[in-house]
Formats: structure tokens, sequence, C-alpha cells
């Protein structure tokens, strides 16, 4: 009984937290401090707090993680917040003894303005259960959660997604996904490099 109260009541501050991001995003009050960072740091930070999760699952993750990356402009717990989330949800949507990659580069989001646009770019892509094409479309809704058994039966209070959208918004990057049905799913998203916000 103290187990079942005990999740209820993490589940319970969740979701509370994530209301409470929703809501400071919603009215342009969520705090994001950015400063230069690397974002190397943020990627090591990450997977250290999603490495129980993986070693339970026996997940193994396979980062590519050039030495010479450029720092980024950024907030370094916000962006942290962001990694581990679809770190986490890369977790929960992929079998036991799946494999997930984390890939991250320096590139040129936007070669059509004027300057180009110098950002970090980050990949997660698992081999989990994928999203279907009638979910695409909704996949960034808040407490949108699709009725895929698979993803049912993961915990989720369907606003980490959202939050995770709001957060890289909020520091001039973009984000967006890939995915089949079956086939699992790659999360991007940029971060502007330092260099470029700081001369722009």
């Amino acid at each position: 009984f103290l187990q079942t109260i005990g999740r209820n009541i993490e589940k319970t501050n969740q979701l509370i937290q994530d209301l409470t991001e929703i809501s400071r995003i919603e009215t342009g009050k969520l705090n994001v401090e950015p400063a230069p960072i690397s974002f190397a740091t943020v990627v090591s930070e990450s997977v250290e707090a999603v490495r129980g999760m993986y070693d339970e699952k026996e997940i193994a993750l396979h980062v590519d993680l050039p030495a010479d990356l450029t720092p980024v402009m950024g907030d370094h717990h916000r962006l942290v917040q962001v990694l581990t989330n679809l770190l986490s949800n890369a977790c929960k949507y992929s079998p036991a003894g799946a494999d997930v990659y984390v890939s991250v580069c320096d590139e040129v989001a936007d070669e059509a303005r004027r300057p180009p646009q110098a950002v970090i770019y980050c990949a997660v892509r698992d081999t989990g259960c994928g999203i279907s094409e009638a979910d695409q479309d909704r996949l960034f809704t808040k407490f949108f959660r699709s009725a895929n058994p698979d993803v049912q039966a993961a915990p989720g209070t369907g606003l980490g997604l959202s939050i995770t959208r709001g957060i890289v918004e909020l520091h001039g990057g973009e984000i967006w996904f890939d995915s089949a049905l079956g086939e699992g799913t790659t999360f991007h998203f940029t971060v502007p490099q330092a260099a470029y916000r700081e001369t722009n």
C-alpha cells in the first residue's frame, strides 16, 4: 500500500510540475538564462540522469559526440531537461535489449539566411514502437498520448514533448521528428551556437 501511495504521489507531483512549466511557457514567464555553455556537458549530464532506466531495461545507449564541438548559447539546466526527456522517452518506448543512438554535430541550419544560422544539431534515435501517421500531427499537443498499447503501458502525463518544444523554441532552435509505426522514432533539435547568438 505504501509503495502504491508513493507512486501516486510521484505521478501527482510530476503532473503539477509539468502543468506549471506549460503555463510559464504559454505566458512567456519560463525562466531561461542563456549563456555560452558546452553542449558536451549537457549530453553527459543527460546520459547520467537516464543511466538507471537504461540499465534496468538493458538498452544500449550509443553517443556520437565530436571532441571539438562549438559552444551553444543556452540555459544549461533547460537543455539538460530537453535531452533528458527525449532520452527518457526513447527508453520508455523501446523494448528491453534495444538500442538508442544520440548524434551531435555542428551544422548550418538555414543556408539561405544572411548570415546563415550556425547551430548545434542533436538527434535521438530509438528502435522502439514508432508513431502512427494518425498520431504524428498531434504529437506535440498538450495531454496527447497515443492509444497504442505500447505507449499506454509506459507512464507519462502527455506534457513532456510540449514542454520540450517550448524550451527549444525559447532558445531560438527548432525541433522535429521522423517516425514510422513499428520502426522507431528519431527526434531532431537545434540550438544556436554561442558565436552566432553573440554576433546577431
